[in-house]
């Protein structure tokens, strides 16, 4: 069993955009606003260290432009694929 801890009242500032967010957890989640907030301190990472804070945001650009290379490449076979249906399209066509 959890026993309870002494809970200190803080009166805290933030946005009205984030806080609109922290409620919208909250209530998903069925638990009070202070409870989101303690929830989310409790989950925040502290540990990080700025070297790998510079490591994970290099690693987060290449993947975004591995990513936007894909779409690129996504892109330009869709188009191919149209013209080729459109080429047998015609050849079907002119077969009937």
């Amino acid at each position: 069993m959890q026993t309870q801890q002494t809970m200190l009242r803080k009166q805290i500032l933030m946005p009205p955009e984030m806080a609109g967010r922290v409620q919208k957890i909250a209530e998903a989640r069925e638990i009070s606003f202070g409870e989101a907030v303690r929830t989310m301190v409790e989950a925040f990472d502290d540990t990080v260290k700025p070297d790998e804070t510079a490591m994970l945001e290099a690693l987060a650009d290449a993947l975004i432009a591995s990513t936007q290379d894909t779409v690129k490449r996504v892109d330009a076979l869709i188009t191919r694929l149209d013209k080729t249906h459109k080429l047998l399209e015609k050849a079907d066509g002119r077969k009937r």
